[in-house]
């Protein structure tokens, strides 16, 4: 089901998800697999590009594996990184941290994955969202 996050961005997340709104947030879940979409702006290429570097290093000075990927025309970028968070003793879960950046936008999202099978889910949600610039 395709959901309309702003007047620029969009996602696509499988049929089941319950969703709210938290302020800026927008919070989408379903049994093992949370998401929480942020959207930002920025002035240009320049904050853009030291944007990425910034998440780049921060994911990379705390040890997270990273994921990049730019679209063929490279109007949007993907950065994303993973950590393990623990819930309580002895029980932890996959988050996903992911950014998908436009021009002057951005869409962060965060997957909390609880269950190891939905890790799949939540990439396939990341690399869903696309923006649609205004006229």
């Amino acid at each position: 089901m395709e959901y309309q996050l702003t007047e620029n961005w969009q996602i696509s997340l499988p049929d089941g998800f319950q969703r709210r709104k938290e302020g800026a947030h927008g919070i989408f879940w379903t049994p093992g697999l949370t998401m929480i979409t942020t959207v930002f702006h920025y002035e240009g290429e320049s904050e853009r590009q030291a944007l990425i570097e910034n998440l780049r290093d921060k994911a990379l000075s705390e040890g997270h594996k990273t994921i990049e990927d730019a679209e063929d025309d490279e109007f949007l970028q993907r950065f994303g990184y993973l950590q393990m968070e623990e819930i309580q003793p002895e029980h932890k879960r996959l988050v996903l941290h992911a950014f998908t950046l436009a021009p002057q936008s951005c869409l962060q999202t965060s997957f909390y994955v609880d269950r190891p099978e939905d890790f799949d889910t939540a990439l396939k949600t990341w690399k869903s969202a696309a923006y649609t610039p205004s006229d």
